[in-house]
Order: structure tokens, then C-alpha cells, then sequence
């Protein structure tokens, strides 16, 4: 009982902290504030974001159920609380550099939990919160990597930017379609798909290169959910 009410607190006050970084302001802008304010083509509309109360929803159900986690689980996850919260108080400073860091990090802790759960159907179902907070994570980073390059005027090696978004757009549809058969992931596929939508929409007909290849590596994705490779699946 202590366990789960412990953990439920601190999943309670991540996602309120979260809740008030990401939408209203820490030292006098919100994150979303932040992500707007450079023209980022890796970067989608706004309504994607609203993806975090799919996130907030499953944690509190895992954070409350029945089957206790153990205490490398319990460990990892508070790990990540804490990275997080770590994360946005740097990039609300503006230290952007070590708030890639910390969120790297967190991608680690969220990994390591992840790959707690057991590759048979059963036991996997059990790590579908943290199969939607690590996917999310992981598609926000690439957002925040290429806020964090523009911010400090790389010149992509002499790359357009345009082509530098269709590289990044590429390596994480890479990186789910890893996921998806590796360890017979659905969820994940479906955050990129649902994140790279957006990025369409964002870019629209200003940017048909970008658009185009969002486009059609969704359309890889929904393939993937499509056709199995494995009864697992």
C-alpha cells in the first residue's frame, strides 16, 4: 500500500509539474512558448501535443494498479520522474545543451524499464503506460534536438534544413519500426505516426519536401501495424 501510494504521489506531481511547464510557464514561458518561437520543420502542430494526456492517463493507471511493480521498476520509472522534471527546469533556463543530456538520460532510465517486461503477450501488456511515456519521449527528443541545433545556428554540414528534417524524420521511423518488431510494439509506431501527422500539417504545402516524407513514412508505419511478422504480434 505504502509502495503504491508513493508512487502515485510522485506520478501525480510529475504530470502537474509537467502540466504547468508545458502549457503555461516556468521562469516566464511555457515549453510549447519555446518550441514555437524557432521556425523548426521537425516540429509538429500544435494539437499533437495534447498526446501528453494519453501519457498522464496511462501512468496514473499503472501507478495504481493491483500488481505492484518491483523495485528496480519502482526505481527506473521515479528515475525518469526525475530527468524529466530535471529536463524542463534546464531547458526553461536555457541550457540546452544539458537539457538534451538530462533527457537522453531519461530515454536510458525509460529504456531499462522497458525492457523489464518480458517478451511473451501476457507480460507485455503490462508495460503499456511505459510504452506510451518511452515512445513519447522519444519522438520529443527529436523535437528538442532540432530546436536545440537551430537555436545555435548549426549549418547542417552544408545540408539544407529541409533535408536535415527528412533525415530526422527517417532515423525515428527507423527507430519505431525497430521497436515494432523487436519487441512486438503497436503503441510506439503509433505515437511517430500521430507525431509525423502533425508534422505534415505544421508544414503544409511550404514545405512539400518535408511533408511528403512525413507522409509516406506514416504510411510505412500503418504497414507495419497492418502486416505481422510474427504470431506474437
Amino acid at each position: 500500500m505504502a509502495r503504491t501510494t508513493f508512487l502515485f504521489s510522485s506520478t501525480i506531481l510529475t504530470i502537474l509539474f509537467t502540466i504547468h511547464t508545458f502549457w503555461r510557464h516556468l521562469f516566464g514561458f511555457s515549453t510549447l512558448d519555446s518550441i514555437n518561437r524557432l521556425p523548426l520543420l521537425f516540429s509538429p502542430a500544435s494539437y499533437v501535443y495534447l498526446y501528453w494526456l494519453a501519457v498522464f492517463i496511462g501512468l496514473i493507471i499503472y501507478s495504481l494498479r493491483k500488481r505492484h511493480q518491483t523495485s528496480i521498476q519502482l526505481s527506473l520509472l521515479l528515475l525518469a520522474y526525475i530527468f524529466l522534471i530535471s529536463f524542463f527546469v534546464s531547458w526553461h533556463a536555457e541550457h540546452h545543451i544539458i537539457a538534451l543530456l538530462l533527457l537522453m538520460i531519461q530515454l536510458l532510465s525509460l529504456f531499462m524499464l522497458y525492457r523489464t517486461y518480458s517478451l511473451k503477450r501476457k507480460p507485455r501488456q503490462g508495460r503499456v503506460a511505459i510504452s506510451l511515456f518511452f515512445g513519447w519521449m522519444l519522438f520529443l527528443t527529436y523535437v528538442f534536438f532540432s530546436y536545440t541545433m537551430v537555436y545555435n545556428n548549426w549549418h547542417g554540414l552544408g545540408l539544407s534544413n529541409a533535408l536535415w528534417a527528412v533525415i530526422l524524420l527517417t532515423i525515428g521511423a527507423a527507430m519505431a519500426l525497430h521497436f515494432r518488431y523487436r519487441y512486438f510494439d503497436r503503441l510506439l509506431p503509433s505515437i511517430f505516426i500521430w507525431g509525423y501527422l502533425g508534422i505534415a500539417w505544421h508544414n503544409g504545402f511550404e514545405e512539400l519536401f518535408v511533408t511528403a516524407a512525413a507522409l509516406f513514412l506514416s504510411a510505412v508505419l500503418v504497414a507495419s501495424l497492418i502486416f505481422s511478422k510474427s504470431k506474437n504480434n
